[in-house]
């Protein structure tokens, strides 16, 4: 959708696609939250969080989640899902198993400072997995 959408947004259909598959059996508790999201705020919301680039990905990923938290239902996990979703080779999906994973600690409730934490490990995991891989073949 990326290169066929100028301005790449989505919409209330593909948004509310990625919140079900997220918050499974949590979608319809929800609901009364998230009804006020219209088509228009969902598009203008995600094509403005994709629009902002930067040379600093912490930067990045701070603006563009809270662009999309400000949208009614949408907590940082559920940020997380649409970034990764939307752009997988630089963002991960956040959750409490995941974390676990990755940190040896439960934990339920995340914050952007918890997301640029996670994903700055993931990304460390991933270059010294690409240069093991590299070490390997070479």
């Amino acid at each position: 959708m990326r290169q066929i959408r100028k301005g790449f947004h989505l919409t209330k259909v593909e948004f509310d696609e990625i919140l079900r598959w997220k918050l499974g059996d949590l979608f319809s508790r929800q609901e009364k939250l998230r009804a006020s999201n219209t088509n228009d705020a969902i598009r203008f919301t995600t094509r403005a969080a994709f629009a902002i680039e930067s040379g600093d990905f912490d930067y990045e990923l701070e603006v563009r989640v809270g662009l999309l938290t400000a949208l009614p239902g949408v907590g940082v996990p559920v940020a997380a899902a649409v970034l990764a979703i939307c752009e997988p080779r630089r963002y991960a999906v956040l959750d409490s198993t995941s974390w676990e994973q990755l940190f040896g600690k439960p934990k339920r409730s995340f914050t952007i400072n918890d997301y640029k934490k996670f994903m700055q490990l993931v990304h460390r995991l991933a270059a010294n997995a690409y240069a093991d891989r590299v070490a390997k073949a070479g």
